[in-house]
């Protein structure tokens, strides 16, 4: 996926780049974690809602897709607890083509986070028409609600594990949240708005730290 251009890409690459290089996730339905490994990330949450669904769901494979800042050996211990080690893949960072494959292959995107200030993973996996759930802590969350393009939940494992049975269980529905989500990124956050929306972030964070 772009990140310095004006629009978002008009095709992505195809999952076979992606799978070729991790053939485990093959004929999987993968749910993608984008990110860094970091603890307000709440891979806590997700380790524990993903070890639930796993069993119903036993074609799933969860991807971590982003460096490790600090959580990685605290979620392999996660996941080995939760019997689902094996149905888990760690790629390290993504970028450029290798990302875009990854988008193209998954299923759902997921960021249950304790504290999100944007998201641009969140626009970039809409952008490539995956449903995507998230916390309420995403500041996305409310359009993607009104949008359609996906499910939300507070940082609570329930409820987290509730929105991936309903995107997995259903997956007409999910497709129409992935196409609604598409429709929205492209029709709304294109990189000047985004541009412009993290420049305000980052002044109010900016003018928050000056006042301490």
């Amino acid at each position: 996926m772009v990140s310095r251009g004006r629009s978002w890409p008009a095709s992505l690459p195809s999952p076979d780049r992606f799978f070729a290089r991790h053939p485990e996730t093959r004929a999987k339905r993968i749910v993608l974690f984008l990110s860094r490994l970091h603890e307000k990330k709440g891979l806590d949450i997700l380790a524990s809602s993903f070890g639930r669904i796993a069993q119903r769901f036993p074609d799933t494979h969860l991807v971590l897709a982003g460096p490790d800042d600090g959580m990685g050996a605290q979620v392999d211990e996660w996941l080995r607890k939760a019997g689902v080690a094996h149905k888990a893949t760690r790629t390290g960072m993504l970028e450029g083509e290798d990302k875009g494959a990854a988008l193209t292959a998954a299923s759902v995107f997921v960021l249950p986070s304790y504290s999100e200030n944007f998201g641009i993973a969140v626009l970039e996996a809409m952008a490539a028409g995956v449903p995507v759930a998230i916390s309420d802590q995403v500041n996305l969350w409310r359009e993607v609600e009104l949008g359609g393009a996906g499910l939300v939940s507070p940082c609570d494992t329930n409820a987290f594990t509730g929105l991936l049975e309903q995107l997995l269980g259903d997956p007409t529905a999910a497709r129409r949240m992935g196409e609604a989500g598409r429709k929205l990124a492209r029709e709304k956050f294109t990189w000047p708005r985004i541009a412009i929306e993290l420049e305000t972030l980052y002044a109010d964070v900016a003018a928050r730290r000056s006042i301490r």
